[in-house]
Formats: structure tokens, C-alpha cells, sequence
């Protein structure tokens, strides 16, 4: 008889080496039958797979791809190849908090949900339900692909769009997938999950890594700008923004969307660009080459929001929503000036009137 999972920890790897197997035995040393391991190898040549055939374990599942087939489809694989009820992608560099794992599966069993994120600690960290007309916003800032889970059988219902797997379109293709699974469902009704209780992936620091991410493309010669500087967010905004026209025919739906867009954008153009522009191994790591002290991070919320306007798919834009675009780049700029100019991360009561403020917008939007 075929073992039940609960759930399936899907892991695509190019050249693992031993971090990789590290990583499969720090898992499997997890007794519970309730998890199994899915490798999806693209075509390595470092020998990893012999070091992991060598583990004797039914709960570990090995694919070899024939051919490398690129990092977005394997990713795909390596979920699509999963049997259990739900499927959590892993880079090959990060680790599981396995302790943990208990009380994140009875997590999963209790919220049943199609699409589930793990956020990290971050400014608006919350856990619960969240509703397709918001999740956009989600999907995009907790963007890391260790924290992508889904329940099984949702993912297994979509055909995932060649765009998803174009690096040239997208540099994060479950934000595509996700739209695929949500737009089925009415706007406002809640199929995603947010997950900020329980810590079940601990990214390996970039200090440790001192390399690029071997399940991802190298960008060189794509004509794309390097990784999370501003350019890079317009770049993809323009690639992704007009898929919204395309599944939201109603304009109400579709302006819906485009603000929980427009936020994870725009967080990630101004604040991402920020915290990846004052670390010295990630400006290394993703090829920026630009001086922080010329760039006026404050000034690129005003700029992205110019440009996003130009980009509006409808034939009148109502003023309500302009207000509502100006109120989330305001807001974001007081994010900006509360962690970064000021740095006191609201634990300063000088700085509490701000926080407040910061809050009650946020829940506002």
C-alpha cells in the first residue's frame, strides 16, 4: 500500500553538493512518516545524486532530469513530483527547522489551504487568511522560494503558463502560479494562507552562500537588469502588470489586484533594493554596481508609483484609486523613513505616533 504524506519537502538542485545531502539527512533524521523528500536534479555532474542514492530511506524520492531544463521548470518538477497533500519547494542551500515540523503539520491541517507562504519577521508580519485581491502583495515580498507551499491537488490543477518558466518574464514564477490558482475562485473569498507563527525554513545567510544560487539562471547577456536594483522591479512590473487585464475582466476586480501588485513592487524597488544596496556580499553576490550614495531611495517611491500609472490597463482610472496608489506609496515611504533614516524599528516611543500612524494605514490598504 502507498504511503500517505502529509507533506512532501520538494527540493530542485544543480550541483547540491554536500550542502545538499547535508540537508536531505538533517531532514530525514525527522522520524515522523508523515514527510517525504522529492529531489529533482537538473542534470548535475558533481556527483551529489551517488552521495544521496547512498541513503537508505523510503521516505527519500530521487528525479534526474535528462537534460538540464532550466531553474524554473525544474522548480516546477520538483513540486509537480511531490505525492503528498501539500508540497513545499526547498532550495538546496537552505535548511528545514525540523523541530518545528509537528506543529506546522497540524498547521496545514487546520487551515487547508491552497497557497501558503512562511514569512519571515518583517513589518507587517501576519498570520491567517488572506483573500486573493491582497495575496499579490504577499506573494511578492515574502518572495524567498523556500517559503512556497501548496496543497497538492491545487497545484496539480493548473497547466503553468510558459511565462512562468521565462526567466525573461519573471524572476518569481509562483507569483504566476498562484495567480493561475486564485483567479478560479471569486476575488474576495480566502484560499491562501500567511504563515508567520511558526518558523519551518532558516535561509542560509549570504556570508555562508559567498556564491550564486545554483538553482537559479545567470541573467548575463538577457538584457535584464541585475537583480533587486529599481530597474529590475520596473523591468518585471512591466512584464507581469498586463497579465491582471488578462485574468480580471471586471475593472473593479482588476484594480483590486493591481494595488496588492503595486505594493509588493514597490516595497521591493525602493526598501529591497535598499537593504540589498547596504550589504557588501549581496552587491556582490547579484552583480549591483552602483553607488548607494547617489541613489535617493526616498525620491524612487514617487518615481515607481509616475511609472506605474503610465501602466494602467483601463480606459478611465478612477481618482479613488489614484488616492488609494498615493496612499500605499506614502505609506511605504514612512516605512522607509521609520527603519532606515530614523532605524528604530518602532521601539523608540519618539517614534510611536509614527508607528501607530504606519499600522492603522497598512491594515487600511
Amino acid at each position: 500500500m502507498m504511503e500517505e504524506y502529509e507533506l512532501s519537502i520538494c527540493i530542485p538542485t544543480y550541483n547540491g553538493g554536500m550542502k545538499l545531502v547535508e540537508c536531505v539527512k538533517e531532514i530525514l533524521a525527522y522520524k515522523g512518516k508523515e514527510v517525504e523528500v522529492v529531489i529533482s536534479d537538473n542534470a548535475s555532474e558533481d556527483g551529489c545524486i551517488d552521495r544521496l542514492r547512498e541513503i537508505e530511506d523510503d521516505r527519500l524520492k530521487i528525479y534526474v532530469n535528462e537534460n538540464n531544463v532550466g531553474p524554473f521548470r525544474n522548480w516546477y518538477l520538483a513540486l509537480s513530483r511531490g505525492s503528498g497533500r501539500y508540497v513545499m519547494l526547498l532550495q538546496d542551500n537552505d535548511h528545514l527547522v525540523t523541530e518545528n515540523l509537528p506543529v506546522y503539520l497540524e498547521l496545514l491541517r487546520r487551515t487547508n489551504c491552497d497557497v501558503m507562504r512562511n514569512a519571515y519577521a518583517n513589518h507587517d508580519c501576519v498570520s491567517g487568511l488572506i483573500s486573493g485581491a491582497k495575496w499579490l502583495y504577499y506573494s511578492e515580498i515574502y518572495s524567498h522560494g523556500s517559503y512556497i507551499v501548496y496543497r497538492r491537488d491545487a497545484f496539480k490543477s493548473i497547466t503553468p503558463w510558459a511565462k512562468s518558466l521565462d526567466c525573461s518574464f519573471t524572476s518569481y514564477p509562483w507569483l504566476i502560479w498562484d495567480l493561475e490558482i486564485l483567479y478560479q475562485y471569486p476575488l474576495y473569498t480566502k484560499h491562501a494562507y500567511l504563515n508567520g507563527e511558526i518558523e519551518i525554513v532558516r535561509p542560509e545567510s549570504e556570508e555562508k552562500k559567498g556564491r550564486y544560487s545554483r538553482t537559479r539562471s545567470n541573467l548575463e547577456g538577457m538584457n535584464i537588469p541585475p537583480s533587486y536594483t529599481y530597474d529590475n522591479a520596473v523591468y518585471y512590473w512591466d512584464k507581469n502588470e498586463p497579465l491582471l487585464r488578462e485574468l480580471y475582466c471586471k475593472d473593479r476586480d482588476y484594480l483590486s489586484v493591481y494595488l496588492s501588485l503595486y505594493r509588493g513592487f514597490l516595497y521591493r524597488a525602493t526598501c529591497g533594493f535598499y537593504d540589498h544596496m547596504t550589504d557588501e556580499i549581496s552587491r556582490v553576490r547579484y552583480l549591483v554596481f552602483v553607488e548607494d550614495k547617489d541613489i535617493d531611495y526616498l525620491k524612487l517611491n514617487d518615481t515607481f508609483l509616475h511609472h506605474a500609472l503610465e501602466t494602467v490597463h483601463i480606459q478611465k482610472t478612477p481618482i479613488t484609486f489614484v488616492l488609494k496608489l498615493r496612499m500605499i506609496t506614502w505609506v511605504n515611504r514612512l516605512w522607509f523613513k521609520l527603519n532606515y533614516v530614523y532605524d528604530r524599528r518602532f521601539s523608540n516611543p519618539k517614534y510611536s505616533f509614527g508607528c501607530l500612524l504606519y499600522k492603522f494605514a497598512h491594515m487600511c490598504l
